[in-house]
This record gives structure tokens, sequence and C-alpha cells, in this order.
């Protein structure tokens, strides 16, 4: 999702510059509900894909319960 939101920035013409502080602000503060969104005890994941899936399965192994 990031590779294509800095794509499209690429993409814009030159009298939409995007300061470069910005981008990595709005990265840092990107927010996907649903990404190992944790409420109350129940944990909530869209992994969809392999890479997803191993990364899910991860990060339940690092979950301290």
């Amino acid at each position: 999702n990031s590779a294509t939101v800095l794509k499209a920035i690429e993409l814009l013409p030159q009298t939409f510059e995007v300061n470069r502080n910005a981008i990595k602000t709005g990265l840092k503060q990107v927010f996907l509900p649903g990404r190992f969104q944790i409420i109350g005890t129940t944990i909530l994941d869209v992994a969809h894909n392999p890479a997803a899936g191993a990364l899910l399965a991860k990060n339940l192994q690092d979950l301290e319960m």
C-alpha cells in the first residue's frame, strides 16, 4: 500500500510538490484497521496472502499472554 502511495506522489505534476518530511510523517502515522488490531481479548488481522500470514504468525508468537 505504501509503495502505491509513493508511486502516486512521484507521478503527480510538479505543481503538486509534496514535502519529503510530510511523506515520512504520513507513513509513520498510517493506521490500517484490522492489521493486528487488538480489541479487548480479540485480535483482528486482514492477512490475505502468504507474507501477511507469516507476519501474523510471528506477531502471535511474539505476543506476551
